[in-house]
């Protein structure tokens, strides 16, 4: 099920591999916990569950750069180098 973040939406697919080892305990406010009991009765799934999304999605939204964008040009057809030449031919017109 995919999940609106704002700009982008993120596809989470929950696997055996994602599966938590290790329990622990945090604070939530209660206006964030009110906000997290909505959103797994909306999606039929536990609270537990959004955290983990949650906690997912935000460590995506951390990779760097490069991490990011790797792969970028996979579905283009035109050389990267024949394109980067053209544009730095640009800086010497």
């Amino acid at each position: 099920m995919p999940l609106d973040i704002g700009r982008e939406q993120v596809q989470y697919q929950t696997s055996s591999s994602d599966i938590c080892n290790m329990r622990t305990i945090i604070d939530i406010p209660a206006p964030q916990l009110k906000i997290l009991t909505r959103l797994g009765e909306e999606r039929g799934m536990s609270r537990a569950e959004v955290i983990r999304q949650a906690i997912k999605i935000f460590l995506k939204l951390q990779e760097s750069p490069p991490d990011r964008a790797f792969g970028l040009w996979k579905d283009r057809t035109e050389d990267g180098l024949r394109y980067q030449r053209l544009l730095r031919d640009e800086w010497s017109e």
